[in-house]
């Protein structure tokens, strides 16, 4: 078997995203610690793998206007953040892909400070392969869709896109598509192509559980916190194994009310 790992999104530096507990206010590290000692116990749990794949947004940057989302706007340091999350993954090989220019590309492309400290930079995407036979277009942006049933569309017109391209311009399509940005794990696949979208590693809701700092902004409709492993056997068989954290124990839903006393109006009204 080849073994990828694929993982992408992890907005260190935002009060959501990836980083090691140590970054954050002690009384603030609960959850962040979950989230950081899930990863491990996996990677822990695979072991190492052949290919790491780092599919963008590993940093938040520098494109907010404001600071209320961020732990940190020093973009140095949310580098530093982030390659110390891509360090726990061991591999013999890593790919980065750059993320939206919101995020990574400004007076300095953000992710390069990253992938230097691999020895490597990253790529806008990257054809990788053959590996046993498969042909692998890694792309971090990707169009997103809210409507249940239309939750593949974005990803299926992808690969059709590369499957014209490539008659168009005489080169072999890609036999896996792998995109990031929508945070959320999806699947489709015919007797020709596969393609698949990487969870992601923020929280959709912030670490402290105080409320989101953005509250006027739309709830997403599917949401995964995670990574991908990938395995391809000699005769070419790709292999989609989703790592997906439980939302329930980065999020838990309660219900909370004040006690009603006797004596109150309500309790009297009955």
């Amino acid at each position: 078997m080849i073994r990828i790992w694929a993982e992408g999104d992890g907005h260190s530096g935002e009060v959501l995203g990836l980083a090691h507990p140590d970054h954050w206010e002690k009384r603030k590290r609960r959850l962040p610690q979950l989230r950081w000692d899930w990863r491990r116990a996996r990677l822990k749990e695979i072991g190492g793998v052949d290919i790491h794949i780092v599919g963008g947004d590993m940093v938040d940057g520098h494109g907010r206007k404001e600071s209320l989302g961020l732990l940190t706007t020093d973009l140095g340091e949310q580098a530093q953040w982030a390659a110390e999350a891509v360090a726990e993954v061991k591999a013999d090989y890593r790919f980065f892909t750059y993320g939206t220019p919101f995020h990574v590309v400004g007076l300095q492309k953000t992710e390069d400070l990253v992938a230097r400290e691999f020895g490597t930079r990253p790529q806008v995407e990257w054809p990788i392969g053959p590996l046993h036979g498969v042909r692998i277009l890694d792309r971090h942006a990707l169009g997103n869709s809210t409507i249940p049933y239309g939750q593949g569309t974005p990803m299926w017109k992808e690969w059709v896109r590369d499957q014209i391209q490539a008659v168009m311009e005489d080169f072999k399509a890609a036999d896996l598509h792998i995109r990031h940005h929508v945070h959320w794990f999806f699947e489709m696949r015919n007797a020709k192509g596969h393609v698949v979208t990487c969870p992601t590693w923020k929280f959709r809701t912030p670490a402290d559980g105080s409320g989101s700092p953005y509250p006027w902004g739309l709830r997403p409709q599917y949401y995964d916190v995670g990574a991908l492993l990938i395995e391809i056997d000699r005769s070419g068989e790709v292999y989609v194994r989703p790592q997906i954290m439980p939302m329930k124990a980065i999020a838990p839903r309660e219900y909370t009310c004040p006690q009603i006393k006797g004596n109150s109006s309500a309790a009297r009204a009955k």
